[in-house]
């Protein structure tokens, strides 16, 4: 009898649902120098104060390709993203672990609109970030983004998120993105929930992303 390979299979992935504008870059910016892949190369945001958008391209050109982000109406095939989606976790985990990294973290808005293929695909780890509608219709406002990719888009995204994920029956972490940059302890608690144990030189990393 030979010993089952897990080299092939998928890292555990942690998935930061967020609408545009709201932290998400940020915290998974945490997350990745904590330890996690975050599977580059990333699509540069338009946005000198905060250029690190730390969306895969390939990711962000798949969501956009079954997602309108504008009209947030599907426009493609979704069986056929999880056909992309379960190869390319495969392809990122075994990048991850060539460089060391036992899990995943992956985000886009988009993925908010899709949930329930995402947890079709892998058993993700949820991590949902909110912030107020005013300051991501504020961040909007200067980075002059069209206006769904502010308020406008958010009024519709965190509905359809939470719905998808309270229908699957899946647990997920909720946190405001404006606390999290002030608390200490609520980054260390979110480092908890997700068994992600930095040592100490990532730890520093990660704390020195967030100033």
């Amino acid at each position: 009898m030979t010993r089952a390979d897990h080299s092939a299979e998928p890292l555990p992935v942690i998935c930061v649902l967020g609408a545009f504008s709201s932290g998400t870059s940020a915290i998974a910016g945490y997350i990745a120098k904590a330890g996690a892949y975050s599977c580059p190369p990333h699509f540069v945001l338009n946005d000198p104060r905060a250029p690190h958008s730390l969306e895969p391209v390939e990711l962000r050109r798949q969501c956009c390709a079954v997602i309108d982000e504008r009209t947030l109406r599907k426009t493609g095939d979704l069986a056929a993203f999880e056909r992309w989606l379960s190869q390319w976790l495969r392809d990122q985990s075994a990048q991850a672990r060539a460089a060391g990294c036992h899990h995943l973290v992956i985000k886009h808005p988009l993925l908010m609109a899709l949930v329930p293929s995402i947890a079709r695909t892998c058993n993700a780890q949820w991590v949902m970030v909110t912030r107020p509608l005013s300051q991501i219709e504020q961040t909007r406002n200067r980075r002059r983004w069209h206006p769904a990719l502010g308020e406008q888009g958010a009024k519709a995204l965190y509905p359809l998120a939470f719905s998808s994920l309270v229908a699957l029956e899946q647990t997920y972490l909720t946190v405001s993105f404006p606390a999290f940059r002030r608390a200490p302890a609520m980054r260390a608690s979110l480092l908890q929930w997700l068994d992600l144990s930095p040592d100490a030189a990532r730890l520093e990393a990660a704390e020195a992303w967030m100033r």
